[in-house]
């Protein structure tokens, strides 16, 4: 499984991840006592974008399920929030909950469906799953969303959305070759038994 990895984040040191974590939860809670007493000032979007960044940090310093619960928050105050859905993916992964990952997924690729990450997530999920077809036409997905390095994509992202594809093409086609031998060696049982069954007919006659 890949580690989990924000995307065009900057990595933090474990003490700094801890002091900005604990400042954020200081300020939702501060957010939540002004919108209790005015509720008609509560703006989601905002409130969802500030619980999705509490889980980026929560899930840098590993802290799964507190920066799940963030996620799923912001998700249910704007449901078009891509980014906290391919997170939560990434997070449900990493807590091996492999059929909400891809759901978790499938929903950032619906709100964004030209985000090269939300799709390569998505290729780990189904791969996870047990699903390489789809997973290779999630990954050739987020390929083609991919800019072009020489077009001023990012080389490393781009290099590794092509790196997962080539490894998904490799899975497929060991499976191609093991059903190819097996089913060989099932047509060859097949001819031996046919060819047993006359010798046994030519020995009575």
């Amino acid at each position: 499984m890949k580690p989990f990895r924000l995307r065009k984040r900057r990595k933090v040191a474990a003490p700094e991840v801890e002091d900005e974590t604990e400042r954020m939860i200081a300020e939702e809670e501060a957010w939540r006592r002004r919108a209790s007493a005015r509720p008609m000032l509560l703006d989601d979007v905002g409130l969802a974008r500030q619980l999705q960044e509490q889980g980026a940090l929560l899930a840098e310093a590993g802290r799964w399920h507190e920066a799940l619960d963030r996620f799923t928050q912001a998700t249910r105050r704007d449901a078009s929030c891509a980014r906290a859905h391919e997170q939560r993916a990434q997070v449900l992964l990493e807590l091996e909950r492999t059929w909400e990952a891809v759901q978790a997924a499938s929903d950032a690729c619906r709100c964004a469906p030209e985000w090269d990450a939300a799709h390569l997530t998505l290729a780990r999920a189904q791969l996870n799953l047990g699903e390489p077809r789809l997973a290779l036409s999630s990954a050739e997905r987020a390929l083609a969303c991919c800019a072009q390095p020489t077009a001023g994509g990012d080389v490393d992202f781009f290099g590794e959305i092509l790196q997962e594809s080539e490894d998904i093409e490799g899975i497929l086609l060991r499976q191609h070759i093991l059903a190819s031998q097996r089913a060989c060696s099932q047509a060859i049982s097949g001819d031996i038994e046919l060819l047993q069954r006359v010798a046994m007919r030519m020995r009575h006659s």
